[in-house]
């Protein structure tokens, strides 16, 4: 017997923004069966005249539903050879091949709310570092920022991807959104796609996605090595003989940065120095980021600050106020009214960045003036790791900015010590 069966689907509300209900439509022997099956699809994202998804948008369902309609096919057809079945006999046929799905749907965790779950966790410090310890203000803003851009991420590819649809295409499709929408810079995007790495990893240590699938995922971006300034002992000391500020938090700024720069410690510690740790003539920290303790000597411009704020340590504006006031107090120093070119590469891109010397201030300036001053002192480096704290000889020397010309000088007096000695 030619069993005649058709089977296509449809959107309840074509017209619809959002995603509208799918539904089965099931012509057999002169009648016509309707049923929702318990799934969605945005209305931009079907064929109309193809009645299922478009495969381009939507491969995932397309391919579900084709499945589907093989499945309720031949069901109809072995139960046919039995017996002459009925709507209700197709009905339950429905029921049973797509039962699950509504819920399935509903169970799928999303990726954009479990990265918030993510950031909430970081937030109330349910998850630390793997130190132990909380996670740095700055490491919470660069997260939220890649929460901002994965959500318009999401919105651009016109889909909402589960937590298992991680895979090194969509990293990759990622990273092309960053460079094509942003113009990020290589070091902006291998910041992201690292943050994309641990919230992965977080989600296999919960057992929300299989371990396998994160260590398959190819999370890499790739950094360059960038061309920041630090400052000279010239300059430094230029910057400590300032007095022309337009308030208050021009002078604290400028203090904490230079205790930063003669001490080595993070913005996370420097601008946040207190008398209980100074010990005699040593600074005694933890260090926030690593948990690291440290014991740092006190140098004279540090003394000379200590002593000014013997009777209680001003509050230090946030990071980003820091790098905005620092900017201006460099803008008054003549010393730092010089071109600086740093080259980035945006888009794919290498761009040479030209600005002022002053421009280019930031917080993290103070710890790269003191490894780098150092290390054009012929300082041993691990005397210098010894005091900033940096594990591994291959990031110090991410933090060594000194210049050819620099290079040749210390290259000239090892030589000239040399020759004294013979």
């Amino acid at each position: 017997m030619n069993l005649k069966v058709s089977i296509n689907y449809y959107l309840k509300e074509r017209k619809s923004k959002k995603k509208s209900s799918i539904r089965v439509a099931i012509s057999y022997r002169g009648y016509r069966i309707l049923s929702a099956i318990g799934c969605s699809c945005l209305t931009d994202h079907w064929d109309h005249k193809k009645k299922l998804p478009k495969i381009h948008k939507e491969n995932d369902l397309y391919i579900f539903l084709q499945n589907r309609s093989h499945t309720l096919l031949e069901s109809i057809k072995e139960a046919s050879k039995i017996k002459e079945i009925s709507k209700k006999d197709v009905r339950e046929l429905i029921l049973e091949i797509y039962k699950g799905v509504q819920a399935a749907e509903k169970n799928v965790l999303k990726m954009k709310i479990f990265i918030k779950q993510f950031i909430n966790d970081v937030k109330t410090g349910k998850l630390l570092t793997k130190k132990g310890v909380v996670f740095s203000l700055n490491t919470l803003k660069t997260l939220e920022t890649t929460l901002k851009h994965y959500i318009e991420f999401e919105s651009h590819k016109g889909k909402e991807f589960a937590l298992e649809d991680i895979s090194s295409e969509l990293i990759n499709d990622f990273k092309l959104f960053l460079t094509n929408n942003y113009q990020s810079s290589k070091n902006t995007i291998s910041k992201h796609i690292g943050n994309l790495r641990l919230i992965f990893n977080y989600a296999a240590e919960k057992k929300l996605i299989s371990t396998s699938k994160v260590t398959e995922v190819k999370f890499n971006a790739g950094r360059e090595e960038s061309d920041n300034i630090y400052l000279n002992e010239y300059e430094l000391e230029a910057m400590i003989n300032l007095n022309s500020f337009d308030n208050t938090k021009e002078e604290i700024v400028r203090d904490y940065f230079i205790i930063g720069a003669f001490t080595g410690l993070r913005f996370a510690n420097y601008s946040s120095l207190d008398s209980y740790a100074i010990k005699d003539d040593t600074i005694e920290v933890i260090s926030i980021k690593t948990n690291q303790k440290l014991s740092l000597p006190i140098l004279q411009p540090v003394k000379k600050i200590i002593e000014k704020y013997s009777n209680g340590w001003p509050k230090s504006p946030s990071n980003q106020e820091f790098n905005k006031i620092l900017k201006k107090i460099g803008s008054k120093m003549p010393e730092l009214d010089k071109d600086f070119e740093k080259i980035i590469t945006k888009g794919n891109k290498k761009i040479v960045c030209k600005k002022k010397k002053w421009q280019f201030l930031m917080t993290h300036t103070a710890r790269r003036s003191f490894c780098t001053n150092l290390y054009l002192k012929q300082v041993p480096i691990k005397s210098i790791m010894a005091i900033s704290g940096h594990k591994s000889e291959k990031n110090f020397h991410t933090y060594i900015k000194a210049s050819l010309d620099e290079h040749f000088r210390m290259i000239r007096e090892a030589y000239q010590k040399n020759d004294k000695s013979m």
